[in-house]
């Protein structure tokens, strides 16, 4: 037991050593601030700093890729979606069909919890708790993934939150079978 939580302490001691630019000086209140932080790790979409408007919608392609970017599949910087990266999100069981990814319609909260949920790996964890959408949003929430984050008035979320949560993907531990 003492081996056990002396790994712990040396775990979380050491990630503080290895992370601390990214983890412990970053505003999680203001997305803009993460997507730098993103740029730089190849996982956000590339924008110039006068394109990006963080009031602005997220296309479901913008967030794919981005989820993409975290499990280091070369995503590419443009926007949009190519039809490989939609087959390989496919394969890695992020999206269910490649062939109808309605890739310019905005994102909605569950969809993203969705895509998030099983790139993590929490896929069959999230349909023994009910499936799409309950079960999804059930494993996001005790992930962490959306904590003060909300959906217009439609259930779809900005680019701005949608950073967030991208972030805290990023964060987040994998299942572990």
């Amino acid at each position: 037991m003492r081996r056990k939580i002396l790994c712990l302490i040396l775990s979380v001691l050491t990630a503080l050593c290895v992370y601390p630019p990214v983890f412990a000086q970053t505003d999680l209140s203001n997305g803009e601030n993460i997507t730098d932080i993103l740029k730089d790790l190849n996982v956000w979409v590339s924008y110039n700093t006068d394109e990006f408007r963080s009031d602005r919608l997220m296309y479901r392609s913008e967030y794919i890729k981005s989820i993409l970017g975290i499990l280091s599949e070369n995503t590419g910087g443009e926007i949009g979606i190519s039809k490989e990266q939609a087959k390989l999100a496919e394969n890695l069981s992020i999206i269910a069909d490649a062939e109808n990814i309605e890739a310019q319609r905005p994102i909605k909260l569950e969809e993203a919890a969705k895509i998030s949920v099983n790139a993590l790996g929490y896929k069959e964890l999230a349909e023994n708790r009910g499936g799409y959408p309950y079960g999804h949003l059930y494993v996001a929430n005790s992930l962490s993934l959306f904590n003060g984050i909300t959906a217009d008035k439609d259930g779809y979320l900005t680019r701005d939150d949608a950073a967030v949560v991208i972030y805290r993907t990023l964060g987040a531990a994998p299942f572990e079978p």
